[in-house]
């Protein structure tokens, strides 16, 4: 590993972002790109993590008439982001420390590091870029995730209009921007910090765009604040 780099961070790509093939677009998640190079030079090393990129939930209907919610497209990719980290068949004394584990997605990416989390990954940062809001998961899975992640800080942009819709499809009326979300009047997830991006910034320039990257640095640096503090990692709501 170059000695530049101080720490490594897993990236989850959004909807659609993975079509035709593994590495078939030149995005923000590929080696060489432009945010893969910033990271870098922040001390960071990217590594992305596969999955089909699939709009799970989106018979918005469902709930409306008691039928749960269709999530398996975000709850397979959660099993095999947890196997990542945690192989099952290696011995546990050989996984990564949890405080080493640090987690950058955009959109609908974010539902299944939530819920790889619920499931039991300890992931030690986590960035959400402009993640849609989505009720269903976080009724199911957000207090169980919410243990799981020592820090969450979310971006999104004023007036953002695909994160918004792509909340609508959770079933519930109404549009939620950020991570605070109760049940029964009980807060059972809330993100630690809140970024919001000027409306220009859209729903991904955050990622592409060097005239909003360095918005990144802040993310970067908790991250190395935290990498391998496992005295920081314990947390309560």
């Amino acid at each position: 590993m170059d000695q530049a780099v101080k720490a490594r961070v897993t990236l989850g790509p959004g909807t659609h972002a993975i079509r035709g093939g593994l590495r078939s677009r030149g995005d923000w998640f590929n080696e060489g790109s432009a945010f893969c190079k910033f990271a870098f030079d922040h001390g960071l090393a990217c590594c992305y993590f596969p999955w089909p990129t699939a709009l799970a939930g989106a018979e918005f209907w469902k709930p409306w008439f008691g039928v749960k919610p269709d999530l398996g497209d975000w709850e397979i990719p959660a099993l095999n982001l947890k196997e990542r980290f945690q192989p099952t068949e290696i011995d546990p004394a050989h996984w990564p420390r949890q405080s080493r584990i640090h987690v950058i997605t955009h959109s609908h990416g974010a539902q299944p590091a939530i819920i790889a989390a619920a499931l039991g990954l300890k992931i030690n940062v986590l960035i959400t870029v402009s993640a849609p809001i989505r009720e269903d998961v976080l009724d199911t899975y957000g207090e169980a995730a919410r243990k799981n992640i020592g820090y969450h800080l979310e971006y999104y942009s004023v007036d953002d209009g695909i994160q918004m819709a792509g909340a609508i499809g959770d079933g519930r009326f109404g549009v939620t921007r950020t991570f605070n979300h109760q049940v029964g009047g009980c807060r059972i997830y809330k993100a630690d910090e809140t970024i919001v991006m000027p409306e220009a910034c859209g729903h991904s320039k955050l990622l592409h765009d060097a005239t909003y990257m360095g918005k990144l640095a802040t993310a970067f640096k908790r991250i190395l604040d935290r990498d391998g503090r496992d005295d920081l990692f314990a947390r309560a709501i």
